[in-house]
This record gives C-alpha cells, structure tokens and sequence, in this order.
C-alpha cells in the first residue's frame, strides 16, 4: 500500500488518489476519444463531413473527462461504508483524502463545466438534467436495500448515465442545427459498452466480501457469453450508425478482425489472471469501438 502522510498538502495527496482511483492517463484518453468520436459522428451525420468549431471540441472533452471523474466521487460517496468494511485499503477508508475533499473538487470541476456550457444553451440544459440523473445515483433512486439486493438491476438503472453523457457531448455540434435521430444507434453502443466495462470489472477469481462478483452471480460461462454478446451488439449498433458514410465497409471488417483474434482471450483466461484479463479485454473493446468511428468518420470527411 503506497500511503501518503494525511498532513501532506492536498495536491500530493489527490495527485495519489488520482493514481489510484482516476488514472489521469487512461481517462484521458478515453475521454479523448469518447468525445471526438461522439462529436465526429453528429458532424458527419448532419454535415457529411466533420466541421467542428476548435472551442466547442476542447469544451467536449473536458466536460467529458470532469463528469467521468464526478460519477468516481459518486462512487466514494455511495460505496463508503462498505469499502470501510471490506476495503481498508483504498484512498479514502485509509484517510489519504477525506470525502469533504473530494465533493469539493467535483462541485468546483461543476462550476468549470457550467461556464464551458454557457453559450449553449441546450448543452447546458442536457448537462444539468446529466446532473440531476446524477444526483439519482448518488441516492441510490431511494432504493438502495432493494437494488444492493438486485445486482443486475442495479448496473442497468445505473448505466442511462451513459446516454446522457452521449447527450451532452454531440449536443455541443447537433445544437448547431438540430438532433440526428441515427445518434441513437451510438446512444445504444454507449449504453452496452458501460454494461461491458461494468460487468468486466467485476469478474473475481474467488468471492470476495463486500465486492460484487457477476461471475459468482450469473457463473462465469455466463459471464463470458454476456460480454461477448454486449461486445458484438456494440459494433452492430455502430456499423448501423456509421452506414451513411462512405468507406463504411471499414467498420464490419475492423470488428470481425478483432473479435476473430481478441474475443476467445475470455475464454482462456486462468483463474490467477481472470480479473485482469476480463478488465483489460473489456476496456479494449469499448475503447476499440470508439477508435472506429473515430478512423471511419475521419476518413468519410477527408474523401467528402
């Protein structure tokens, strides 16, 4: 355990939570992509082409990045007195940095992220109803005995969070002219692609008290049948999307390849290794599809 001493100043001590809890890297990055494959799409699908204004793309992407770090302090909020319990070891229960803390730096990325959102005033909108979705979760839609008790419905009440997050990002290039309702097919990707991260988490090679295990719920032939499904249904969801386009072919042919050679890792994964092998092929897969609208449209706006 890599424990920095509480009297530390704050910017040590989150710069260690975010290593451990929020790795600025990978969030980085997939909040990158997440966003500019979102905001290529609702351009090429109303334009034919991808014309984004520079600020609304920066804005995008750092609204993006601040709310996946939000629905993290979420997490600390809700999980609190079972990580205490169960996970001594992580940031919080262990005293690196207090819950206090972290509301504050979520409401102050709030205040950034309402002023990135002023001159637009559906964006603005989408992200407030966002945070009142948000704020949902964080209750547990008043019903967190009987949803803890409910482990699937539980990750499906939870996982719109991620249409609404579709929501906000396109809106800051459909507001310019009015919503494609082709965006509903990536709105489905996205919505199967947080099933996916969730559910390949969350694969322990032995239960473990306090943590949820979908394979010790459902068995993990189950599990594994679950996320290659969700996984294949993702990339049928952005085909469908991406139809309009040309060089469309690129997106069927980009997936069969990956799932030919990347999908039966699930399969073999050994006990030791089940966890890091079901996390890692699970955030390869939603990242990959994200990567593909993002070349396709690209492509489509270059030969337009």
């Amino acid at each position: 355990m890599n424990t920095l001493n509480c009297k530390q100043p704050f910017s040590l001590r989150f710069s260690q939570y975010l290593k451990e809890r929020f790795a600025p890297m990978e969030y980085g990055f997939l909040s990158l992509v997440f966003s500019l494959a979102g905001l290529c799409l609702s351009s090429s699908l109303r334009l034919g082409t991808v014309s984004l204004p520079l600020q609304s793309t920066l804005s995008a992407m750092a609204v993006t990045l601040f709310m996946f770090f939000q629905l993290r302090v979420i997490d600390e909020h809700k999980d609190h007195e079972n990580d205490c319990l169960y996970l001594p070891e992580r940031p919080v229960p262990r005293g690196l940095v207090t819950l206090s803390e972290l509301k504050v730096v979520g409401l102050s990325l709030l205040g950034v992220q309402l002023v990135l959102c002023l001159t637009n005033k559906l964006t603005l909108f989408l992200l407030l109803l966002s945070f009142f979705y948000m704020g949902l979760m964080a209750r547990e839609f008043f019903a967190g005995n009987y949803l803890a008790r409910r482990p699937m419905l539980y990750m499906l009440v939870h996982m719109p969070v991620m249409l609404f997050i579709d929501l906000v990002i396109t809106s800051f290039d459909f507001a310019l002219s009015g919503f494609d309702a082709r965006l509903l097919y990536f709105f489905a990707a996205s919505f199967l692609s947080g099933i996916i991260v969730e559910v390949g988490r969350k694969v322990l090679p032995a239960p473990q008290p306090g943590i949820t295990s979908y394979n010790d719920i459902l068995g993990l032939k189950s599990v594994t049948v679950l996320l290659q499904l969700c996984i294949v249904l993702a990339q049928v969801c952005l085909c469908l999307v991406l139809s309009p386009l040309s060089h469309n072919w690129l997106a069927p042919l980009a997936f069969l390849v990956f799932d030919l050679f990347v999908l039966p890792g699930y399969g073999k994964a050994s006990d030791q290794a089940l966890a890091k092998v079901f996390a890692k092929l699970s955030n390869l897969s939603v990242l990959f599809g994200y990567l593909i609208v993002l070349v396709v449209t690209l492509i489509n706006s270059f030969f337009h």
